[in-house]
């Protein structure tokens, strides 16, 4: 028998004009050996009929609609938010862009324990060739605002990745959702750090590989990607680093210098216009 956790456990989608994905990424939802109770499809103001397409698909699922493009925070929040009201007790937030194994769910499961305080499981995200992209989430430099991916089980993770995350719906109730002032990145490192500061606890299923296409929606090296990692690192940096002006300054170097290397000329101009957006008086922190 498949494990699970205690209580109810919906699923959160997210779609965004493109139907086609979400739809195969469904089908595979319900071929799991461990089900969600209930899956939640937030559309996120697509404009190509995306939404009446996977109801018509799906009557089972709800389809949320949103008028507008609420970012990733936002959107994720209109789905948990419906999820908690109707009595879910888990929220597990998926991205379209992973290949999930059909032990997935039973795998997070296994991950939460029997730990009352263990607030977010996420499993190993992997590559397409197999290698480590995230041994769960990651970790965080506040002196120079350089965040990392954790590729083994040698230190604990500040954060969680969203891409695939199992949520305890009590530590939302007390530490919040995600902050809405992060269109896309950072929400997900955001709550991880104020989880941990209310003494919640992160766990990662080691026995579950879950493969990512990290970036797939923008492109891993676009210039959209790195200026929206750019605009949000103040709103975390504020608050949290001892210096956040400073260390903004430092990651933004540091990145840039990784491009050169590698001649991703989008992906430093894009960071670079995040910052000059800053400067120009959207700096926070």
């Amino acid at each position: 028998m498949a494990a699970r956790v205690n209580g109810r456990i919906a699923a959160v989608v997210l779609s965004w004009n493109d139907a086609d994905r979400v739809l195969a990424f469904l089908e595979r939802l319900h071929e799991l050996d461990l089900r969600p109770d209930r899956v939640i499809v937030v559309d996120n103001g697509s404009v190509d009929g995306s939404p009446d397409r996977i109801a018509a698909a799906f009557g089972t699922c709800q389809v949320v609609r949103l008028a507008e493009n609420r970012g990733y925070a936002g959107g994720a929040n209109a789905g948990i938010e419906l999820a908690m009201s109707e009595g879910a007790d888990w929220i597990w937030l998926l991205n379209t862009d992973l290949s999930l194994p059909s032990d997935v769910l039973s795998a997070l499961a296994r991950g939460a324990g029997d730990d009352p305080r263990c607030g977010m499981i996420a499993p190993v995200l992997v590559e397409t060739d197999g290698s480590v992209q995230a041994w769960g989430g990651g970790r965080v430099n506040l002196w120079t605002g350089v965040s990392r991916h954790l590729t083994s089980k040698t230190e604990q993770p500040h954060y969680l990745s969203g891409a695939c995350l199992l949520l305890r719906a009590a530590m939302l109730r007390e530490v919040g959702l995600f902050d809405e002032r992060y269109f896309f990145y950072w929400e997900d490192v955001d709550l991880g750090f104020r989880a941990r500061e209310a003494g919640w606890t992160l766990a990662v299923a080691d026995d579950c590989r879950v493969e990512h296409r990290e970036g797939s929606t923008l492109g891993r090296w676009s210039a959209a990607r790195w200026h929206f990692l750019f605009t949000g690192l103040p709103h975390f940096l504020r608050g949290r680093a001892f210096l956040p002006t400073l260390a903004f300054t430092l990651r933004l170097l540091h990145h840039s210098a990784a491009m050169a290397r590698h001649r991703r000329w989008e992906a430093m101009r894009g960071a670079w216009l995040g910052a000059a957006a800053q400067w120009r008086g959207r700096w926070r922190g």
